[in-house]
């Protein structure tokens, strides 16, 4: 029997999660403990998965389907509890619980690594005009997508891009006033959302987007000075946060925002130089973090946040060409990384950051037209991939940054 590098589990039916499981369900001493967190919707006592396995030398093994067996968890929590089942209890019910508490599941797989799928790299190249997904830092498998326009398929400044849970592509299409969701980086299934205004349904230079568990939209709408939550691509449920200002409840050009596992979100509130994070659109529970300047607790233009699997809080200080980590919204264990320039361990205006399930860091380095990933905050493991220029492998302007599948 080949040993199993990979198991990929995918729902046979509409169930918006995916888990571990083991292909043959039995368990041995080289049993492994997975949890990966999910939404609560869509949990039922039983599923059909499909389980794509893939040996080690890379081969992909024949699918089959299979029932999910009793060797399965479930562990409740909202981040500061947990309530766990015995391995083989059933699904407790699940209207007990609100919506916004998340899930995982737990599966013993004899064998196998962690790791849904391989991780990838989406950049938007903002003055190209078109996002790009690469493999790995050596840009194998790179593959770009757009061109200038307001079309199907075009782009006019891109400006962030996230995936969603639904492993759809969402992409701020600045300016074109819109949102803009796609199947795969062929531009499959492409639907937009929005036009130029300040009403519903509009947005004037929206800048950031970001996607919650349950597939609701977040999207930072600059020029508005305000933060727009939708259910989805339709526009339904939209809700509206903020207006123009320094105080509580008010911003001076948000940009890319992030999002943590218990869907709070943080926004960086670029020109009054300092961090948000709100439990949700309706900003209950503000709190902010920051001042102008240079030194510890200040920001010169942040731009970027994004929430570490360690659920540290990681920002792009852009004017300042550094990154920061911060442990929490009170800024302790703050640590910076970076100076001005070209060479190792210097950036110019870094705009976007994403951190990777293993902990590495990816910087879109805006000015100098690359894409920079490092193991942790002292710098280790530096490498660049991109150079100026509209082909394969270079950049004019990389913005955003997502790690997906």
């Amino acid at each position: 029997m080949k040993k199993l590098a990979y198991i990929i589990l995918l729902p046979t039916v509409a169930f918006a999660f995916m888990t571990w499981i083991d292909s043959t369900s039995q368990r041995n001493d080289g049993s492994k403990l997975f949890d990966i967190w999910y939404s609560l919707d869509g949990i039922e006592d039983s599923m059909d998965i499909s389980v794509k396995a893939i040996a080690e030398s890379g081969e992909e093994l024949n699918c089959e389907t299979f029932i999910a067996p009793s060797d399965i968890g479930i562990v409740y929590g909202n981040g500061n509890y947990h309530i766990i089942w015995d391995i083989g209890a059933d699904v407790p019910d699940r209207e007990f619980y609100e919506n916004e508490i998340k899930f995982r599941l737990l599966a013993l797989v004899p064998g196998t690594q962690l790791g849904e799928c391989p991780d990838r790299i989406y950049i938007v190249d903002y003055f190209n005009h078109r996002v790009v997904r690469m493999d790995d830092m050596d840009g194998t498998n790179w593959v770009s997508f757009g061109s200038s326009g307001s079309d199907i398929g075009n782009f006019q400044y891109p400006s962030d891009i996230k995936i969603g849970p639904d492993r759809k592509i969402y992409i701020a299409d600045y300016f074109n006033n819109r949102i803009v969701r796609m199947n795969d980086m062929f531009g499959a299934g492409w639907v937009s959302y929005g036009s130029r205004g300040s009403g519903t349904g509009e947005f004037y230079l929206p800048f950031g987007v970001a996607v919650d568990c349950g597939g609701k939209i977040c999207i930072s709408d600059l020029g508005n000075n305000r933060i727009v939550g939708i259910n989805n691509m339709t526009g339904t449920g939209w809700v509206t946060y903020g207006v123009s200002g320094s105080g509580t409840g008010e911003f001076n050009d948000p940009r890319q925002l992030g999002l943590d596992k218990l869907g709070r979100i943080y926004i960086p509130d670029c020109a009054n130089h300092r961090v948000v994070r709100i439990d949700d659109i309706t900003g209950a529970g503000w709190v902010s973090y920051g001042n102008s300047g240079s030194g510890v607790g200040e920001f010169n233009q942040p731009t970027a946040i994004a929430i570490g699997p360690d659920s540290a809080i990681y920002i792009t200080d852009s004017w300042n060409h550094r990154i920061v980590r911060i442990d929490d919204m009170t800024g302790s264990g703050w640590t910076s990384f970076g100076t001005y320039g070209s060479g190792f361990g210097r950036f110019e205006s870094p705009y976007d950051i994403a951190v990777a399930s293993d902990g590495r860091i990816y910087i879109a380095d805006y000015s100098n037209n690359r894409i920079v990933r490092i193991d942790d905050m002292t710098g280790a493991g530096w490498i660049t991939f991109g150079s100026l220029g509209a082909g394969v492998g270079k950049f004019h302007f990389p913005i955003g940054i997502t790690i997906g599948q």
